[in-house]
């Protein structure tokens, strides 16, 4: 079992040069390119789940299924999913996002969502401060509310 870095960055400054090295696919601020892969990932994950389906035994994988059917862990990053979900494509993008988030980690496709631009400076506790919300609103009180014991 292997694992095939898909890494996609919205902003492109070359925070992620060091993965570029390694990674299967790396492309910055392509928004048209990330729909068709989410979608082969999509694809990829119905398939894992044909193949479970039509093996009989487990409905989970295994490492051991992983090998017998050649499946390797395949996480996609997006970073600076702002970008990719507010281009043309982005109301795609956001349903084909949902799907694969919500299944498919049994089938090894997974998927890692950065919104660094939107959390902006962190505060005393390490909690992302939402600088995009008015101030008193749900997203920015809760940034702001420390946990309980502290």
């Amino acid at each position: 079992m292997t694992s095939k870095i898909h890494l996609w960055d919205g902003k492109g400054a070359g925070d992620h040069r060091p993965w570029r090295k390694i990674a299967h696919t790396a492309q910055k601020r392509n928004a048209p390119g990330l729909l068709p892969h989410l979608k082969r990932m999509q694809a990829q994950m119905e398939h894992v789940f044909d193949l479970l389906d039509e093996g009989g035994g487990s409905t989970k994988l295994t490492p051991e299924l992983c090998r017998r059917f050649g499946v390797d862990v395949e996480p996609t990053v997006v970073d600076e999913t702002h970008y990719y979900v507010t281009s043309p494509q982005g109301e795609e993008i956001v349903e084909v996002m949902v799907d694969i988030a919500s299944r498919g980690p049994a089938a090894r496709i997974l998927l890692v969502l950065g919104w660094l631009a939107l959390l902006g400076r962190r505060n005393q506790l390490g909690v992302p401060a939402v600088h995009s919300q008015a101030p008193g609103s749900p997203r920015a009180t809760a940034a702001r509310t420390p946990c309980p014991g502290q």
